[in-house]
């Protein structure tokens, strides 16, 4: 699997200091980019598309400052989830401009 997030940029865009939180970000992490795969049938999204690492990072600043509902199911806020629907919607739309053959910009 292609990874879209590192621990490091992760911590740093969380501003996070110390390695307390290390594995629990990891998890985040590895949820976010599932969820996101998962949620747009992509399994060809990596560090280099900007979209897909706004769309990683959203989910686990979420998850990570609202740590105590992660815990039972994927909950996120109203704000959160209509910037996440409408950039997998984008992914899946570029993605299949891209395989259409097609030069438009999406």
């Amino acid at each position: 699997m292609k990874v879209i997030l590192t621990l490091e940029e992760t911590k740093n865009f969380l501003r996070v200091d110390n390695t307390d939180d290390d594995t629990y970000i990891n998890i985040c992490i590895q949820g976010a980019e599932d969820y996101l795969k998962s949620n747009t049938g992509l399994n060809n999204l990596d560090n280099t598309n900007a979209r897909a690492k706004i769309y990683c990072l959203c989910l686990v600043n979420d998850w990570y400052n609202n740590k105590s509902y992660t815990l039972g199911t994927v909950n996120i806020s109203n704000k959160t989830r209509l910037t996440l629907n409408s950039i997998a919607f984008q992914l899946v739309i570029e993605d299949k401009v891209k395989q259409s053959g097609s030069d438009t910009n999406v």
